[in-house]
């Protein structure tokens, strides 16, 4: 199992447009491990995914959460529609800190429709499980169970279809690689 990573570090790359992404990881850091993209709801950021830290490191999953324009320290992009996110994914799985050749995304709230995006556009031979969660309970739980637990579920879910090669057909999801119409 890979080394425990840091839950607070935020992390940056300069994507091809000059802008810059920034992003965390949390749980497993290896990047032999499942790898999974988390995208955040709003007013959030990357930080948001520290609550499935313990859980995937347990299962030795890499959550990489980026930060969307404008939020944390990733750059303000005027006139940016949700259809540019899966390029900015892509740069980030294929950075040398990431290595992800296959992964999946999982979106909470107001990240679901990034969700989308990344199933309408990007390769079913690199996203292969996607998952949508409209609530995740972040501040109260019962005592007894481990913060981020329907998270961390959703997302070895999404990672046990990453590693078992459930392609978006299998999964009930309509896959369009290249060119969705989202906007």
């Amino acid at each position: 199992m890979a080394a425990r990573g840091s839950d607070s570090e935020t992390l940056s790359i300069s994507l091809p447009d000059g802008c810059t992404l920034s992003y965390g990881i949390y749980g497993a850091t290896a990047p032999s491990s499942l790898t999974v993209f988390y995208f955040h709801g709003f007013p959030a950021s990357h930080h948001e995914a520290a609550v499935l830290d313990d859980a995937a490191w347990a299962a030795d999953i890499r959550v990489v959460a980026p930060s969307r324009p404008s939020m944390c320290r990733s750059t303000f992009q005027p006139d940016r529609a949700i259809a540019h996110w899966p390029t900015d994914v892509l740069a980030l799985a294929d950075h040398a800190a990431i290595r992800a050749d296959t992964f999946g995304v999982l979106g909470a709230s107001d990240g679901s429709p990034y969700v989308l995006a990344c199933c309408a556009t990007l390769p079913a031979s690199r996203l292969r499980a996607a998952s949508i969660l409209g609530l995740v309970p972040c501040v109260a739980r019962p005592a007894g169970h481990a913060a981020g637990g329907a998270a961390a579920a959703v997302a070895g879910a999404v990672a046990g279809a990453v590693v078992g090669g459930v392609g978006s057909e299998d999964a009930g999801l309509e896959h369009r690689g290249g060119g969705g119409d989202i906007g």
